[in-house]
Order: structure tokens, then sequence, then C-alpha cells
């Protein structure tokens, strides 16, 4: 049977896997996640669940999914599963960076790599499941809670954290859009649309300031979150070397 923990104590879980995939990175060779000092890109998080594909359900899981769906119908979510998925091998496709999830099911990969990549996920299921993303060389990705339908070949993510260090090659203040490409790799032919009209601004000593304050040529330590379309919706950014 699944251990389980009160509701309650659910934010606990993400705040321990925060401090593990930090704690990695350190000693994976030091320097902050994310400010793009090395050069190398990121791409971590944790596999909460996995699905394989479906078959006709035993006398036995056909009962416990009566329950699941009984308890469903209660109001109030009593608890959660402990603990993530181990054993599962993610990969970016067509490279050979590859990782293994731990007993906490959390992954981690850092290499030269940028642009739109594929993540694949294979626990031996029916097929991997594939999750495509853009990623900004020497940035840092954080996927928390990858969802694996191995019946379908899907990765899905409750959320998808994204920090790197970016170059403005313009800015279309109008309707709050900054084109940037990495500071790592700035001529590599990746462009990444970062939509900061609802983020918080600020100079190299912390003062606000506002897209119209930005040029081309600036840099910024971008804070946010990656779309589906490979844009970043933007909660902060800090302006580089005033």
């Amino acid at each position: 049977m699944t251990a389980t923990r009160p509701t309650a104590l659910w934010p606990l879980r993400s705040i321990a896997l925060a401090l593990l995939l930090a704690l990695s990175a350190c000693a994976g060779g030091g320097g902050s996640t994310g400010t793009g000092i090395s050069g190398l890109t990121t791409a971590q998080g944790n596999v909460a669940s996995t699905q394989s594909a479906r078959r006709p359900p035993t006398r036995g899981e056909a009962r416990i999914r009566l329950v699941h769906l009984l308890e469903s119908l209660v109001p109030v979510r009593i608890a959660h599963a402990v603990g993530g998925v181990p054993n599962v091998t993610v990969t970016i496709e067509g490279t050979a960076f590859s990782s293994v999830t731990d007993a906490n099911g959390s992954f981690s990969l850092k290499g030269d790599f940028g642009g739109p990549i594929t993540l694949v996920f294979e626990s031996g299921g029916a097929m991997p499941a594939r999750l495509a993303i853009n990623v900004p060389r020497g940035g840092t990705l954080t996927l928390t809670d990858v969802r694996l339908d191995e019946g379908n070949g899907q990765a899905l993510a409750d959320s998808r954290n994204l920090d790197f260090d970016g170059v403005v090659r313009s800015a279309n203040c109008s309707n709050g859009t900054l084109d940037m490409v990495s500071q790592a790799a700035p001529d590599d032919g990746n462009r990444y649309p970062v939509n900061v009209q609802t983020a918080t601004l600020r100079d190299a000593a912390g003062a606000p300031i506002q897209c119209a304050d930005l040029s081309s040529g600036d840099v910024l330590l971008v804070q946010g979150l990656v779309r589906d379309d490979g844009g970043v919706d933007c909660r902060e950014a800090d302006r580089r070397g005033d």
C-alpha cells in the first residue's frame, strides 16, 4: 500500500525537491544555477507519476478504482501519495545526455545544449513519453511533478520554471514583449520571446525600471515560466552591468 500524508504537508514536498536539486547542482560543479557562469545548460525536475498502456482491469483493480471514484466525490481531498517515480531514464533526444531518477523521482541533466529540445522519459512502459520544450543555452529549466502517460507517449509537467541570462535584441513595449537570445550563445540561431507585461523589472542596483528603459544589447537575468509555444512568461528580470 502506498504511504500517504495529509494535504497540509504537501508544500513540504516542493520545498524538499527544491533543496535536493540545489544541493545536486552544487555537488555537480559549483556556481549559481541558471546564471550562465559555466555556459552549461541544466534541465532538472522530478517525475511524480507514470501511467502505462491501458488494459482491462483485474477484479481487484476494479474494486480499487471504485474506491478512488467514491473518494473523489468527497469535497475534501484527504491525502497525497508520498515520493516520486524512481529508475526512470531521462534523455535529451538525439544526444548522449542522460539521467536516471533517484528514489524521490528527481533527475538532473547538465551539459552543452540549448534551443528546442525533446526530453524522453523511459520507465519500461508501452512507449517512451516525450516533452518538447525550449531551453536557452546556459539557462536552468526546472520541471515540477512530471506526469508520464506511456500509453500515448506524452509527458506533462505541473510547472516549467526557467531562468537564464539573455541579451535583448529588440523591445516591443507596446505589447510588453522582448526579443531575446541567450548570452551564453547569442549567435546559435535561437530567439526567445519574453513577455514582461506583468514582470517586475529592476536595474543592477535593484531599482524598479520599465520596459521602455531597456535597449538592444542589455543583458537581463530572466526568471519565469516556459509556455507551450516556446516563449517565456517573465515573473522578474534584473538588468546586468549598470
